[in-house]
């Protein structure tokens, strides 16, 4: 990968999370200097320093790095390694996997109790 169409993804994406390079290097404990040459591609930040961008620009290092397409910053959960429709999508299926549990279990209550019904009048006719 190019050094120099790295640091203007960085600078991308610095810019669309609203900070100066001297936030991003005040976040890191780095030099404005550091981020400024990161952002010319004269150097490459350290593989910890890329993660931390990642986490403050809300983006994976996938999309930092340029092999996956950009998502709206907000919905990435770099600490799981998810985006949050990716989240939705698995909660809207357990919902509905709930929903169809209790179903069942409204329907197996409605067996037993019928089942019930049965033996008790079994039970009874057994006795006359």
């Amino acid at each position: 990968m190019d050094r120099k169409t790295f640091g203007q993804r960085l600078k991308m994406y610095r810019l669309m999370s609203g900070l100066s390079q001297k936030d991003v290097a005040d976040q890191l404990h780095k030099t404005t200097n550091a981020v400024s040459n990161w952002e010319l591609g004269n150097t490459s930040p350290p593989i910890d320093d890329v993660m931390e961008l990642c986490a403050l620009y809300k983006a994976s290092p996938n999309q930092l790095f340029g092999w996956e397409p950009y998502k709206p910053l907000d919905f990435y959960a770099p600490e799981y390694g998810l985006y949050i429709e990716d989240i939705r999508a698995e909660l809207e299926s357990l919902d509905q996997q709930k929903k169809d549990i209790e179903a069942t279990q409204k329907n197996l209550s409605a067996k037993l109790r019928y089942m019930d019904v049965l033996f008790n009048n079994i039970k009874r006719d057994r006795k006359q």
